[in-house]
């Protein structure tokens, strides 16, 4: 069986995207990444899914999806070094 991806994990990683490469152009275009993320998640909000399969992301959508995953550091685990300083 595969990954269940929740709603909001998938606008985080459409949000990931539009940070790192904001929209362009009179029309607010976005990014290859985050557009590619944006039709299943419309496509949720529209069919009322709480979640979507992973299997069922196109290619471009799941390496959006992970890259941004592996990228996003607000999504890490704590560090020692981080809960030191937060206390």
């Amino acid at each position: 069986m595969s990954q269940p991806l929740s709603l909001p994990e998938l606008e985080r990683a459409i949000n990931y995207w539009r940070t790192q490469i904001p929209a362009t152009g009179e029309e607010s275009r976005l990014c290859a990444q985050a557009a590619a993320l944006a039709e299943p998640y419309a496509l949720m909000i529209v069919g009322h899914l709480r979640d979507l399969s992973i299997d069922d992301l196109s290619p471009k959508a799941r390496a959006a999806f992970d890259e941004a995953n592996a990228r996003d550091t607000s999504r890490a685990a704590p560090t020692a070094e981080t809960l030191t300083t937060t206390l």
